[in-house]
């Protein structure tokens, strides 16, 4: 009797390039939400809110507004990396447990190798901060992308079901 892991074929799968637009939003706003933080951190820190009242919130606006378009452009670089690397590694249509396991340690391990590159040259802080937070990133990539695998349609039922040809 045939298994059902022997009737499977790899094929690519497209659907995960979508990841790369997910990464652009989530990357606009964590970038947004850093930059922000970092600056009233920095603001309230200091003690410097006896300068300009209009000055400051105008400051922190646009530098929130850098941060989106900053953390969107990685976000988008990253999500594509990772959309193909996935692409490519897991399709649809494998069965098992498999697909799940691939997307994790696929995405994770993209973001995880192509973070420090990609973030160096904003980031000039070589600290364990930066490392946590990349390797956060890389967790939560991984976990995404199994969420995101749920996402994608699934085959007809009778392409499931159908022996490849030769």
């Amino acid at each position: 009797m045939e298994r059902r892991a022997e009737r499977w074929r790899w094929r690519p799968e497209p659907g995960w390039l979508w990841l790369s637009l997910l990464g652009l939003t989530t990357g606009a706003f964590v970038g947004a939400v850093l930059a922000v933080v970092v600056v009233l951190v920095d603001v309230f820190g200091a003690g410097a809110l006896a300068g300009d009242a209009i000055g400051i919130p105008g400051a922190v606006l646009g530098l929130g507004v850098f941060g989106a378009l900053l953390g969107g452009g990685v976000g988008f670089v990253l999500g594509g990396a990772v959309g193909v690397v996935l692409m490519l590694l897991v399709g649809r249509r494998m069965p098992g447990r498999a697909p799940a396991v691939l997307a994790f340690v696929g995405a994770a391990a993209t973001v995880v190798v192509l973070a420090r590159p990609v973030l160096a040259p904003f980031l000039r802080v070589q600290s364990d901060v930066v490392t946590v937070l990349i390797s956060a990133s890389g967790v939560i990539a991984g976990l995404v992308a199994v969420w995101f695998r749920a996402q994608l349609p699934r085959p007809p039922a009778e392409e499931r079901t159908s022996r490849p040809v030769p």
